[in-house]
Formats: structure tokens, sequence, C-alpha cells
């Protein structure tokens, strides 16, 4: 959804990206954080990457 966001010219759009773990649109609150399933929680950690 940034690419898209980014691709449209969309300042709301890519705003919407910045919480962590923003599950799609911007339709949410923009500071609004979403919790991470632990199966992708999984996938990072196996990349080196830290979450917290």
């Amino acid at each position: 959804m940034l690419q898209f966001g980014i691709k449209i010219k969309s300042g709301k759009e890519i705003f919407g990206q910045i919480p962590v773990g923003n599950p799609g649109g911007a339709n949410v609150p923009p500071l609004k954080p979403f919790p991470i399933e632990k199966d992708l929680q999984d996938i990072f950690a196996k990349a080196g990457i830290n979450l917290i």
C-alpha cells in the first residue's frame, strides 16, 4: 500500500502506512498501531528484524 500511495501521489495514503502493523489502507487513524500477527513476527525474527 505504501508503494501504491507513492504511485498515486497520495500523502494521506503514504502517511497512513507509517504506524507499525498497519494492515492496509489509510482508512484507519494514522497513529493507531495494530498488533502484528505471530506468524509474521516469526518471519521477521528469522530475517533478523527486531520489531520492538
